[in-house]
């Protein structure tokens, strides 16, 4: 991180893609979203830390309280349509 903190083409990190429910809980995942915030917050202040959602989780709102706790986060979450009933319409 140190090596790209200050590199003006940084504006993201995602610390971890789609994490599969309920072999990661959330609890774990928001101990680890936690620390890798700090992690990141170490070196740049203003690099967004995405932060992703549990795929096979069907609450899309999961993360938000959580989220609010912390400055330039976003929160990665897209449906895949394709597999789900509710999009047939």
């Amino acid at each position: 991180m140190c090596r790209y903190a200050n590199n003006p083409s940084l504006a993201a990190i995602e610390l971890m893609n789609e994490p599969f429910a309920p072999g990661v809980t959330l609890n774990n995942l928001k101990n680890y979203y936690k620390s890798g915030y700090d992690a990141v917050r170490k070196y740049t202040p203003s690099a967004y830390v995405i932060l992703s959602n549990q795929l096979g989780n069907s609450d899309p709102k999961e993360q938000l309280s959580f989220a609010r706790n912390f400055n330039h986060v976003v929160i990665d979450m897209h449906y895949y349509n394709l597999y789900l009933d509710e999009f047939s319409n």
